[in-house]
């Protein structure tokens, strides 16, 4: 996937198997999963165009909240992309971990929506770094986005998949799987095509840009014709699962 310059030291030879390993379970995922595979890349795609959209903010104390959220799409669009790649090359581990990242991005932006006050915890003040993080759990935040009618059903997927993503991306006896070759006793070094994980990667990195394609929407008008292609990635993905349960 990272080609190395003619004449590389010997030093490199550890990485260019690697790198052969990787596209190895490129083709199985795509050979087996391309279904899925598709729509993350229909997802990016959707993503980039959002971002790109033009949007005017009028209430200039609104600058900041919109500023902070628009961020932080934009954080998460560059791991979604890292995410999807991981999910095709066979690192699993590193994909859960990303679509956390993705997950956690979603609550964010969802409550800087409908608390825009809070934005400021997100920068600097006074040479001193903010505090605010991530807390797992049932945090303020969750609290308040269980509170919101038209939120609540969003975050009980996100604490879902959230779990299911911490089995993978933590050193657990689920993630021992992705060394697992054929025949007992064997390991396989870098990346190896798992059909279950790479499944449950696909669809939960679905899932999670969906979200953050929804919050997108609220904070940059998209046209008709982006929302009804975002409407079919949903709808194939329902179809996929009658083809490829993701359990």
């Amino acid at each position: 996937m990272h080609p190395l310059p003619e004449g590389a030291p010997h030093w490199t030879q550890g990485y260019r198997e690697l790198d052969l390993s990787e596209e190895r379970a490129v083709h199985s995922a795509l050979k087996h999963l391309g279904d899925y595979a598709e729509l993350w890349y229909r997802l990016i795609d959707l993503y980039v165009r959002g971002l790109r959209g033009e949007t005017r903010v009028e209430d200039e104390e609104m600058w900041q909240p919109w500023e902070a959220r628009s961020e932080l799409l934009g954080l998460a669009l560059g791991n979604s992309k890292a995410a999807f790649d991981m999910a095709l090359a066979g690192y699993y581990s590193a994909s859960y971990g990303l679509i956390r990242h993705l997950l956690e991005t979603w609550e964010h932006v969802a409550f800087i929506r409908l608390e825009p006050d809070t934005a400021i915890a997100w920068y600097q003040q006074e040479g001193e770094q903010s505090d605010w993080k991530f807390e797992p759990g049932d945090n303020p935040r969750r609290k308040r986005l269980r509170g919101e009618e038209t939120l609540k059903g969003n975050l009980k997927i996100v604490e879902r998949l959230w779990k299911e993503m911490s089995k993978g991306a933590h050193p657990t006896g689920e993630g021992l799987v992705q060394t697992m070759g054929e025949g007992a006793g064997r390991h396989v070094l870098g990346a190896n095509f798992q059909r279950n994980m790479a499944l449950l990667a696909l669809d939960s990195g679905i899932l999670a840009n969906h979200l953050l394609l929804t919050e997108l929407f609220h904070l940059i008008p998209q046209d008709e014709k982006w929302v009804h292609q975002l409407d079919d990635v949903v709808r194939r993905r329902v179809e996929l699962h009658k083809i490829h349960p993701p359990h």
